[in-house]
């Protein structure tokens, strides 16, 4: 007598169940799935210090779980549990320059690790710098008009100077700053 056997393999992303002539049934598991997944930024230009909201979505997969990684470049930002299928890292810590964001979802034990695409993002400096001030001496007495100028200077709100006596004191004369200090002492006469 000649047995014959045929064996049947399921491939498939989500365990299923197969028959094998009897009525009990045994689990096959597939293959892992991989899930695609995007990066969304708030922002593709931001001032520093300023808040952007970084957001992986997984798409497809076998029910993914786990965490994602958020890259800067090759330098990891934060590791974020998923919550459906994305998760999301708000940030104000970009250094003022160009930098190539992206996400790495991790993988699961259904779910391969996959990586999104990288975004672009510039953060632009805000601290001002002042490149000239005119007049650069002259008489601090009698309503002295100073401009100053230089990048970033919108929105600043006050300037702060060092205030120097216009000549050789041991003490601020009438109409000078009550903060006045002497590098040298008068001369006596």
């Amino acid at each position: 007598m000649a047995w014959a056997f045929l064996l049947l393999w399921v491939v498939s992303a989500a365990p299923t169940s197969i028959s094998l002539g009897s009525s009990s049934t045994s689990p096959v598991y597939g293959a892992a799935a991989t899930p695609t997944l995007a990066l969304a930024s708030s922002a593709s230009v931001l001032n520093e210090h300023a808040p952007l909201t970084l957001t992986a979505i997984l798409a497809g997969g076998a029910s993914p779980a786990g965490t994602v990684s958020f890259m800067d470049g090759a330098t990891l930002m934060d590791t974020i549990s998923l919550s459906g299928q994305s998760a999301s890292l708000t940030l104000n810590t970009l250094a003022v320059g160009s930098h190539s964001l992206s996400a790495v979802y991790n993988g699961d034990s259904n779910n391969n690790s996959t990586s999104s695409a990288s975004v672009a993002v510039a953060v632009a400096g805000i601290h001002p710098a002042v490149v000239g001030v005119a007049p650069a001496s002259g008489s601090a007495l009698g309503n002295t008009r100073v401009s100053i100028s230089g990048v970033r200077l919108a929105g600043a709100t006050s300037v702060s100077y060092e205030w120097r006596c216009p000549s050789a004191c041991s003490r601020p004369r009438p109409g000078w700053p009550t903060s006045a200090t002497c590098k040298t002492r008068e001369r006596p006469r």
